[in-house]
């Protein structure tokens, strides 16, 4: 019986910090301002205790703080809290997804197909709660293949910090439905840990901007100064679906090693392994990612290894199959294709403009 009325407890507790933390997220209540318990005991229908414990809740989740003598303040809640929600939980659900196509059976890849095809039906009809239900449960199937029941809690944990009903919010959006669930399940059918991984995380990330730009439009944050020109919105610029091309630069170093420039082939090793990784994590965003691999062009630096001599520089050239050093429009013209709609369908791929040397 104990148990039970303990158990009874917590729920109330745990009603009442749903409700004031959407008061808060919502913007009804604003930061600075302090809670008074029978507005919201009589709100919720419970007593006092049931709030108290609430709100300690919420106190350790960081939306409000408890001042002594004064009661509990509601703290400060910017988009960067948003984002880094999500953040955590976009590296558990990636994680989880990562498992998932490991372990995920015929008969649950089925059932994900299912519900894809039902979320699709459900906003063909504008049924906006099948739209979010379907997709919750996209989520919690791909959550139950991972068989992996703590990083699961950890993840509902984090879930917990917003209301479900921005949740529902965020899984009717029409690219989550059409584009990322379909895409998310066919790596999942091809067993592909990295791309499971990758397009599980990014989903979620596009959903704190969804919820930042929702909550935005609502007011929330209208009497604050919140700049779009910091590195995080630059970076939600990019996460939405605008396309473009990036062209990294390597060397000839970032295939082979040589001796005495450890460092140096160590860091041009490194931006091939970039240009892969930015590649998967930006394909689904419309963004290449790929490299040029410049050998011995024509430059003040190709002069200072060749000692500045005529010599040198005869020594250097005879190590090239085509018989000469390369010319710095050559990388460039390498560059503008790599970034033009010519090479629409290469990503993730590193050019080497070396003349051969290469393929000796």
């Amino acid at each position: 019986m104990a148990r039970d009325r303990d158990s009874k407890r917590q729920q109330l507790s745990e009603e009442v910090a749903d409700y004031v933390r959407e008061l808060i997220i919502s913007g009804e209540i604003r930061p600075g301002e302090f809670l008074r318990m029978e507005p919201i005991a009589e709100a919720v229908g419970v007593s006092n205790t049931p709030v108290r414990e609430g709100l300690l809740m919420l106190s350790s989740e960081g939306f409000i703080e408890l001042v002594p003598r004064r009661g509990f303040l509601v703290t400060p809640f910017t988009p960067q809290d948003i984002r880094d929600l999500f953040w955590v939980q976009a590296q558990l659900g990636g994680e989880l997804a990562a498992r998932a196509a490991k372990r995920i059976t015929g008969e649950q890849l089925d059932h994900l197909e299912t519900l894809v095809k039902r979320q699709e039906e459900a906003l063909d009809a504008g049924d906006e709660d099948g739209v979010a239900e379907y997709g919750h449960a996209f989520h919690r199937q791909i959550n139950l293949a991972a068989d992996s029941h703590r990083l699961a809690l950890l993840l509902r944990s984090a879930v917990k910090h917003l209301p479900n009903r921005f949740y529902l919010s965020i899984e009717g959006r029409a690219a989550a439905t059409r584009e990322e669930h379909p895409l998310i399940l066919e790596a999942l059918r091809r067993r592909s840990t990295r791309m499971a991984r990758s397009l599980a995380e990014q989903h979620t990330l596009q959903s704190a901007d969804h919820l930042i730009d929702t909550l935005e439009a609502r007011g929330l944050w209208k009497d604050e100064a919140v700049s779009r020109d910091t590195p995080s919105a630059a970076h939600r610029a990019a996460r939405q679906k605008l396309g473009g091309a990036i062209v990294n630069t390597g060397s000839v170093a970032s295939e082979i090693a040589s001796l005495g420039i450890t460092a140096y082939t160590a860091s041009k090793h490194g931006v091939v392994g970039l240009t892969k990784k930015a590649a998967l994590d930006c394909a689904t965003r419309g963004i290449r990612v790929n490299a040029v691999l410049p050998g011995a062009i024509d430059t003040p630096m190709a002069a200072s290894f060749s000692g500045g001599t005529p010599e040198g520089r005869a020594a250097m050239t005879a190590l090239e199959p085509v018989g000469r050093l390369g010319r710095p429009e050559e990388v460039a013209e390498a560059v503008l294709w790599l970034a033009s709609d010519n090479a629409s369908f290469v990503t993730g791929h590193c050019l080497a403009v070396e003349g051969g040397w290469l393929a000796r």
